[in-house]
């Protein structure tokens, strides 16, 4: 079991190399598989418990929420993090069972996500980057967190930090989800099958492994903001009646105001308007034109929350990494009609499409790599 176990874990941190030799035959497939279940709305508590029964998996309960930081210190009491006055920088963290959660990582950030305790955090690698502090660092976030330890990415599934149970009473709408290992004779259909007599009637279902998802969370068909943050710039915001205000210094060092062929002239993160120019060229090019409606153009900075009676997550469009085209005839949740020519064009420029997620939205085109 020892071994099985290691060889999980490697296989969850670089799905994509060579297995470890178990024998004298060579390499071969480790026994288990890594997955992800969740549901818009979250998944029924009683979910965990059933797919425990199944012989050869085992399950944990995680839930995602927002914190937000009014400021941070080293461990020698130095400031890192100090937003404007009524300002606070939003973190994605999630919420653990410390010793069922290691089971899911890498041998050597076991120890530190083990060792979890309350006010404790575990931060994700580029989480740590990102503050230029480790361990030792200190989080003010209505309450003190203390940095006990730095891991992977991957053993964060891309959230910036891990906590230990309860989530905070300030995470009035938090995302609550499963991780699975199961050994590979449990079918994903009979996991499914499992989970869905759970579910409420028309309650929507999905299912990853690692190899369909670069990081097993919640709503996987989109960059983490850990690494929106490192790719697009970190802000602070503050509430407003209709959204949000970001800082004047992150508004100032990356939203522009351009024209872009097509869709006019808006404002988007600096760092996204060469792919939207070099996609519209390419529509262009192709005498594609017509399969955008410039009327239907919806924009593209935006910051708000996400619009769900489920989540408290912030909206990509807050980064200005998204555009929503041809909204009129896509709407939110409706079955999306955008031309399959635009959709690939968009994709071969780093842009995923809403239509594919499992909540439709299909105006939504957000920035997911740089090609």
């Amino acid at each position: 079991m020892i071994m099985a176990a290691v060889i999980a874990a490697v296989n969850l941190i670089a799905p994509s190399t060579p297995l470890l030799n178990d024998g004298p035959g060579g390499p071969s497939r480790p026994p288990y598989r890594f997955l992800v279940a969740w549901s818009p709305g979250n998944l029924p508590r009683d979910v965990e418990p059933a797919l425990d029964r199944i012989p050869g998996v085992a399950v944990t309960t995680v839930r995602a929420g927002i914190d937000w930081m009014t400021s941070s210190h080293s461990g020698t009491g130095k400031m890192i993090d100090h937003p404007p006055a009524g300002f606070a920088i939003p973190l994605e963290m999630l919420v653990i069972k410390p010793r069922e959660y290691s089971h899911f990582v890498a041998p050597a950030d076991r120890r530190a996500i083990q060792e979890l305790k309350s006010h404790d955090v575990v931060l994700a690698r580029t989480e740590a980057a990102l503050r230029g502090a480790g361990t030792g660092l200190r989080l003010f976030v209505g309450r003190t967190l203390r940095a006990t330890g730095v891991v992977s990415n991957h053993s964060t599934q891309g959230y910036e930090g891990l906590l230990p149970r309860p989530a905070p009473a300030s995470w009035a709408k938090a995302s609550r989800f499963v991780l699975i290992r199961a050994r590979r004779s449990v079918t994903e259909a009979k996991l499914r099958r499992v989970i869905a007599s759970k579910l409420a009637p028309g309650q929507k279902l999905r299912i990853h492994s690692q190899s369909q998802a670069r990081y097993l969370r919640y709503a996987d068909a989109v960059q983490p903001p850990l690494i929106i943050k490192k790719n697009f710039g970190e802000f602070s915001a503050r509430s407003t009646a209709g959204g949000f205000q970001l800082d004047g210094s992150w508004i100032a060092h990356y939203l522009r105001t351009e024209p872009v062929p097509i869709l006019g002239t808006f404002t988007c993160n600096r760092k996204l308007f060469s792919l939207l120019r070099g996609a519209m060229k390419e529509i262009q090019a192709r005498g594609l034109s017509h399969l955008i409606d410039p009327t239907q153009f919806a924009g593209c900075f935006n910051p708000r929350l996400i619009p769900s009676a489920h989540s408290s997550q912030l909206s990509h469009h807050a980064w200005g990494i998204a555009v929503d085209i041809n909204s009129r005839d896509n709407p939110f949740g409706a079955q999306p009609h955008q031309d399959p020519r635009l959709v690939r064009i968009m994709r071969r420029w780093g842009l995923t499409w809403g239509g594919a997620w499992l909540v439709p939205d299909g105006m939504h085109f957000e920035w997911k790599r740089f090609p």
